[in-house]
């Protein structure tokens, strides 16, 4: 029983390592006909992103009980953020006063000349559109999520019987009912893309970018191993290791492949 709660993240570390073979070794004319399968399983993935962060945070403010001080939750949702964010930008700037990345490594920048903005106008377009139809997108996220926030936090004060709100729990659980199915391929979508990625790359980080490669790799473990552990201890102590260690492979197998964090949300909410 133990065994087969693992069975789906052996399958995708094999799918990866399986991908890692072919890319570097296949043929072009082979990759080329298999990309599209990967372009599939993170096209949905990609796609489910937006409807399912709408849904989810709508529905868990709508939700949760009015005695409840939202604004106490989200202060220490914000708080932890910013310090989670700032320990790991630190934790990576460390070894770039010892190590030199950049050594050796040409990169061509182009020559146009680029807007200038202000912090200011930075943080006005990262977390506002200036169309509703531009919430729906995955280059929008941090609006999407203001505006998931006001809606459910609004939906709290309008909808006094709660029936909107448990309306959108149940799309919420239909979503993610769409993320399982999803994941069902993951692993044909995973090995697709994956292979794709290093067919494409694995020459650049095996010559030009290797010093970056291998210091980005072994800072990132070294992060992941001993804060996330942390994070995990602060949480819930010992309890908290053990289920974060349980239940993070399958996203962490999904990142691994993707490149891509976002692609990750859905599997993060479905576990």
């Amino acid at each position: 029983m133990k065994l087969k709660k693992y069975i789906f993240p052996i399958l995708m570390m094999l799918s990866i390592l399986a991908a890692t073979l072919v890319g570097l070794f296949a043929g072009d004319s082979f990759i080329e006909y298999i990309s599209p399968l990967g372009d599939i399983f993170v096209n949905l993935m990609f796609t489910l992103v937006v409807p399912l962060v709408f849904f989810t945070i709508t529905s868990s403010i709508a939700n949760l009980s009015k005695k409840t001080k939202l604004s106490k939750i989200l202060a220490k949702t914000f708080l932890i953020f910013v310090i989670t964010s700032a320990i790991s930008a630190v934790v990576m700037l460390i070894p770039m006063f010892f190590i030199n990345p950049a050594e050796g490594v040409n990169i061509e920048v182009d020559g146009s000349e680029q807007e200038k903005l202000s912090i200011l106008t930075q943080i006005a377009k990262a977390i506002t559109v200036s169309d509703f139809s531009e919430l729906f997108s995955k280059n929008h996220m941090l609006a999407l999520i203001v505006f998931s926030l006001l809606f459910g936090i609004s939906l709290r004060y309008v909808d006094k019987e709660n029936k909107l709100g448990k309306s959108l729990e149940v799309l919420s659980s239909v979503t993610l009912r769409i993320v399982k199915i999803v994941m069902y391929y993951a692993p044909i979508g995973v090995f697709a893309y994956f292979a794709s990625l290093i067919n494409s790359y694995g020459s650049q980080i095996l010559s030009s970018y290797v010093l970056s490669f291998v210091l980005y790799i072994v800072v990132s473990i070294v992060y992941f191993l001993v804060f996330y552990t942390i994070y995990a201890y602060i949480a819930n102590g010992k309890t908290g290791i053990k289920s974060f260690y349980k239940n993070i492979l399958p996203s962490f197998t999904t990142s691994l492949a993707t490149q891509s964090s976002l692609a990750t949300l859905p599997t993060n909410l479905e576990t």
